[in-house]
């Protein structure tokens, strides 16, 4: 996870070569740099696909070969020669050409320029093209928590790199407190991207997710308000559920499945799932005799963006069994939680 590696920034990266570059514990510098070209193998094929474009790109590439260099200029120092090893550091230290340019452009591709000229934020882009998914009601196999996943996926990338090209940064100074500072500085720009990338969240999955380090919040009672008026989906005492004016408990609901399952079924304050009646086709809630026979029925959650409040609609219903649709205009009584009604989620 991207936490994980700012975590690392934070604690270590000032010191983890530093000490075996200076005293000439080579060896263990190597051992060091396996794991991070090891790490660095396996999220090789994301960058690819990150949009990186222009100078980003160009960097990443940098940032990557000169990882596997530095492994190779530390195993032949090791063995006695220093001089291609000084040499590499040197060439990294250019202000123009090296590892701290290369940081910068892509710290500010991700918060500025894509590379196209557009100005575009490549976090927004990330986004966006994910945010697709998640709005394509014919995808049941993309949710919330795929969407969640895939962004972090990408920061997770875009931080192993810059761990990678910070630890090469570490290698062209003599000052450990110089190295320190680099690396409380990059601590602050990562949790920044962090930040960005949580920003863009539509607002019902920051709703869901208080932070970006906190999990999909499962076990949680909410109300799901009809966006703009005063009506709330609720149950009658009979189990059919409906919506109307405030209904007490009979408006809690809890997602079960939950969020983090993918697809979502609700829950009353007894247990009881939301199902299709066999007989009548319409929406109960387990108190009828005939919802033995009843559907478990899922949704898609679908969260709304460019609102300043948690909106979300709820794609479907769908049998949980074979996630096949029912048909809503058939029976009106469905439709009372699609299609496709903006509800404003509240805790209860």
């Amino acid at each position: 996870m991207a936490t994980a590696i700012i975590s690392w920034v934070a604690k270590l990266a000032g010191s983890y070569i530093f000490d075996a570059l200076k005293k000439e514990l080579f060896g263990e510098a190597v051992d060091k740099m396996d794991i991070l070209i090891r790490q660095q193998s396996e999220i090789r094929s994301t960058i690819e696909t990150l949009a990186l474009e222009g100078r980003i790109y160009e960097a990443s590439q940098h940032i990557m070969n000169w990882t596997v260099q530095l492994k190779e200029k530390l195993a032949i120092a090791s063995r006695g020669n220093r001089s291609e090893l000084d040499r590499f550091i040197n060439d990294i230290g250019n202000a123009n050409t090296g590892v701290h340019y290369a940081l910068s452009n892509l710290y500010n591709g991700l918060l500025g320029n894509t590379g196209t000229g557009s100005g575009r934020r490549l976090l927004d882009v990330w986004h966006e093209n994910e945010y697709r998914h998640l709005i394509d009601t014919g995808d049941l196999n993309y949710t919330i928590p795929n969407y969640v996943d895939q962004m972090d996926k990408k920061l997770e990338a875009v931080f192993q790199l810059i761990r990678n090209g910070l630890v090469l940064l570490t290698m062209t100074t003599k000052d450990q407190k110089q190295a320190g500072d680099w690396s409380k500085e990059w601590e602050g720009k990562m949790r920044s991207l962090m930040q960005t990338v949580y920003d863009n969240y539509p607002q019902a999955v920051k709703f869901l997710k208080p932070t970006y380090e906190s999990g999909l919040q499962s076990q949680v009672w909410y109300r799901l308000q009809l966006r703009g008026t005063s009506q709330w989906l609720y149950h009658r005492s009979n189990g059919s559920v409906t919506r109307g004016g405030e209904s007490g408990t009979n408006s809690h609901w809890q997602f079960g499945p939950a969020v983090s399952d993918g697809l979502v079924g609700l829950l009353d304050r007894d247990g009881n799932r939301l199902k299709i009646e066999t007989y009548s086709a319409a929406m109960m809630i387990g108190h009828s005799e005939d919802m033995k026979r009843g559907q478990d029925v899922v949704f898609k959650m679908v969260p709304l963006t460019n609102v300043n409040e948690p909106v979300i609609q709820m794609a479907g219903p769908f049998k949980q069994s074979d996630r096949s649709k029912y048909d809503t205009r058939a029976n009106k009584d469905i439709g009372v939680v699609v299609p496709y009604h903006d509800w404003v989620l509240h805790k209860a």
